[in-house]
């Protein structure tokens, strides 16, 4: 009696994970972790190497303790009917007042791209924070501003572009970090969804 032989096969095995979706909606704070993690199927392990993969391509990073109501969060109303965005980063608070709701999550999101850098949230107060110029109705401008807004189609073109980084986009334009941001933040104020193309390998 012939022994049968087990049969084989051969599985070729792809990764066909959608990762420009992933880093779309990594991107979207509307959506927190376990959101994404539903969706894509992912275990807290899986969910940590491709968060990790959409923080080196966009240079991205989602805040900690971002949830579906973070439209939010980092932002707090006053008793004087203003709007505070703050966070505490290694013990010291990084904070600032704004008018409106709108300019208040505006900042938000900067500072949140900017890791919450200090000096930018200074600069930020200076030009949203202050008081509205009667005459003219906006707030008062700085000479970093202007010249920002100066290069501000420039800005655009790289910026929609997608073959530079954030930094590749600083140094062709002599931009500062904070001159960067008030350039994003005009732009994302005329299309509130946008999302930078991935820099191309």
């Amino acid at each position: 009696m012939k022994k049968s032989r087990p049969n084989f096969r051969i599985v070729e095995e792809r990764d066909m994970f959608p990762y420009d979706d992933f880093i779309r909606d990594y991107q979207n704070l509307d959506l927190s972790k376990s959101d994404l993690q539903k969706k894509y199927n992912l275990s807290d392990g899986q969910y940590y190497s491709k968060s990790k993969y959409a923080k080196q391509v966009t240079g991205f990073r989602r805040p900690k303790g971002c949830y579906s109501e973070s439209k939010t969060i980092y932002i707090s109303k006053t008793s004087s009917g203003k709007y505070c965005v703050n966070k505490t980063v290694n013990h010291c608070r990084v904070t600032g007042t704004f008018n409106d709701l709108k300019t208040a999550e505006m900042v938000r999101n900067i500072m949140i791209e900017c890791d919450w850098d200090k000096e930018t949230m200074k600069n930020l107060r200076s030009v949203y924070g202050g008081k509205i110029n009667k005459m003219t109705g906006n707030q008062y401008s700085t000479p970093l501003k202007n010249e920002a807004l100066s290069k501000y189609k420039e800005f655009k073109k790289l910026y929609f572009k997608g073959e530079d980084n954030t930094y590749d986009i600083m140094r062709k334009l002599g931009f500062t970090k904070y001159m960067y941001q008030i350039c994003l933040g005009k732009l994302k104020e005329t299309y509130p969804n946008v999302r930078k193309p991935l820099v191309k390998s």
